[in-house]
């Protein structure tokens, strides 16, 4: 009994999705970069962070500007629980940010079976032309991404969660082993593309993390229903003929 209520136990804190979550990020730290100047790339290759709250080795940012960005700031920052893609008006950008590992290590972003699917919280977004790509890469080399065109229009102090599952993610064909291992994933990025030059762009994230999803549950068959209904009604006729 007591090994049946365990299991139940875990079974119900893995359904939650919390319990054993792994934390891509929470950006409690800060990191810049960024700046002025037209098409240039900016980046923050610094090694030695390791972003607080992640699960994941080291963090780094790369800022591309194009079409005279000039006296127009470009930047992305990470400070406070939230990663924040800015941009003047006027200019196209690009923002990068890598996570990755220390050589000969990998996350198992399964944890043991217990998670299916990354999720991610969108703080505010004022430009809701932007695009963002999640690439993911394990020890054997094989890459895939996930893609979301025209993030929503989100206001400040109103967050949205978002969530997709790892069956999601298009392995790239070229670099494809057998298939991508979630078990030993050792790198991963996230795209945001600002493709409207026109306006300005103030795009944050508050966490991105993995999550569970239970498999939907096929209801009961008619037959199926009628068995169960024919083995309650022999019980009943057994128990009323061991009374008389």
């Amino acid at each position: 009994m007591k090994k049946i209520i365990l299991a139940s136990g875990l079974l119900a804190l893995a359904a939650t999705g919390n319990a054993f979550a792994l934390n891509i990020d929470s950006f409690t730290d800060f990191q810049t970069t960024g700046g002025n100047g037209a098409t240039t790339v900016y980046q923050d290759l610094d090694f030695s962070l390791t972003p607080a709250g992640s699960d994941f080795d080291e963090r780094d940012f790369t800022v591309s500007v194009g079409l005279n960005p000039s006296s127009q700031n470009t930047a992305l920052t990470s400070s406070v629980g939230a990663i924040s893609f800015s941009k003047g008006p006027n200019s196209y950008a690009s923002w990068d940010v890598l996570w990755t590992l220390l050589s000969g290590n990998e996350l198992d972003f399964t944890e043991n079976g217990t998670q299916n699917q990354i999720k991610y919280q969108v703080k505010e977004n004022n430009a809701p032309f932007a695009d963002i790509i999640f690439d993911i890469l394990d020890s054997d080399g094989t890459h895939a991404n996930y893609s979301v065109d025209n993030v929503p229009f989100i206001l400040s102090g109103s967050p949205q969660d978002y969530m997709f599952n790892f069956s999601s993610f298009v392995i790239d064909m070229a670099g494809a082993t057998a298939g991508l291992d979630f078990t030993k994933i050792t790198e991963l990025s996230l795209h945001v593309d600002g493709t409207d030059a026109g306006n300005g762009a103030d795009l944050q994230f508050a966490f991105i993390k993995t999550d569970y999803i239970p498999p939907p549950q096929s209801a009961p068959e008619p037959v199926s229903l009628g068995m169960i209904g024919l083995g309650l009604a022999g019980m009943a006729t057994l128990r009323r003929r061991k009374k008389s």
